[in-house]
């Protein structure tokens, strides 16, 4: 029998830090909150009819009567969403979505919409100015001869690392 003192020992070297393990927790909780999201967006879309098949619509409509009272879907996470989901500052929110859709896990989609604005009314820090104090979301800009309003990034749940046990 060969006993090995303490100083013989070969100490456990770990390959994660602390920070790696948070950061880790932090997209897991992210990912999470965008799959839930993805599929209530998908379960209302079928339960309003955009499906062909009779027991997809019958199966969509029981579980909205499970979920909350809603008649739409919130399709765009705000990075401010982002920051209250995994309680971090702005450019660590940036960080890991931003990672997030590097590694193919969630798809981003940039949304903006068309508004019937007049052009040559058109301020942009008047209108900037007014959406900070109304609390709408999104920023108007000029897009060749229209105005659009930037709304928040679409976020698509696009692997099968979580699934939903009924």
């Amino acid at each position: 029998m060969n006993d090995k003192t303490k100083s013989e020992r070969k100490p456990i070297v770990c390959q994660y830090s602390l920070k790696d393990i948070i950061d880790i927790i932090r997209k897991s909780v992210l990912l999470n909150h965008i799959s839930k999201q993805s599929d209530c967006e998908d379960t209302i879309n079928i339960a309003k009819g955009y499906t062909k098949s009779v027991n997809q619509l019958r199966k969509a409509r029981k579980k909205c009567k499970r979920m909350l009272r809603t008649d739409n879907a919130f399709t765009g996470l705000s990075r401010k969403r982002i920051m209250d989901i995994t309680k971090v500052c702005k450019n660590k929110a940036k960080h890991l979505i931003d990672n997030l859709c590097k590694s193919g896990l969630v798809n981003r989609v940039e949304q903006s919409v068309r508004v019937f604005l007049n052009y040559s009314d058109f301020s942009p820090k008047l209108a900037n100015s007014f959406f900070r104090e109304t609390g709408m979301n999104g920023y108007l800009y000029r897009s060749g001869s229209e105005i659009r309003l930037r709304c928040s990034n679409k976020y698509v749940y696009s692997c099968d690392l979580i699934t939903f046990k009924l």
